[in-house]
């Protein structure tokens, strides 16, 4: 008998545990360059709020960022407004494009991908389809979504001293959802659509290294 090969499995579980591997990996790799051989490195917290087309509603994100020249790369939890809990993670790779006012004010370009389990809908996409499905309100409200979604833009930091940044962006993208669990009524919100992303947040920079 052929004996077959294992394959991995990057579905449910398996995929979770494979996202959250390969960003440990990168951070450790960058966190290491940063503290033992970085040239003009940085080291920081971030923590975001934001909101895209992908109907639930407002996220929260506390990030690590680690710089690299004029490159950051910022990665963490994503935690649902509605709710209260870690619904997934992301992780955002942004480029320095110019600064000005004395390095006080910088435009960078960002690419931002986020992954999703367990998410519910946001309270005003909630009200909606309850309005068009009112018979399955209860069900509306315990439905859970897995996602994937990439966006891209640009955005910018505001310095507020030489550690304290406020900062805002504006992306483009799509988004990919699926229900936990098959529906038998029809949903008015996409499972897959062209998505715009806002985010704002603040910025703490712990280690500068010239």
């Amino acid at each position: 008998m052929k004996k077959e090969m294992n394959t991995p499995d990057y579905t449910g579980k398996s995929a979770d545990r494979y996202f959250v591997r390969v960003v440990s990996l990168i951070l450790i790799g960058l966190l290491l360059n940063v503290v033992l051989f970085g040239q003009s490195s940085r080291l920081g917290l971030r923590a975001t709020s934001e909101a895209s087309g992908n109907g639930f509603g407002t996220l929260y994100s506390p990030g690590l960022y680690i710089g690299l020249g004029k490159t950051a790369i910022i990665a963490g939890p994503s935690i649902q407004k509605r709710g209260g809990r870690v619904t997934g993670a992301q992780i955002s790779f942004e480029r320095s494009l110019c600064v000005s006012m004395g390095r006080r004010i910088q435009l960078f370009g960002f690419t931002n991908f986020a992954w999703h389990d367990k998410a519910v809908l946001g309270r005003s996409v909630l009200k909606l389809e309850q309005q068009v499905n009112p018979e399955a309100a209860t069900d509306l409200a315990r439905m859970q979504f897995s996602a994937l979604e990439a966006h891209g833009g640009f955005g910018l930091y505001a310095g507020l001293g030489k550690t304290i940044h406020l900062f805002g962006s504006i992306g483009a993208g799509a988004f990919q959802t699926t229900p936990s669990v098959e529906q038998p009524f029809r949903l008015y919100r996409p499972s897959a659509s062209a998505s715009l992303q806002l985010k704002a947040g603040l910025f703490i920079n712990l280690i500068k290294k010239n």
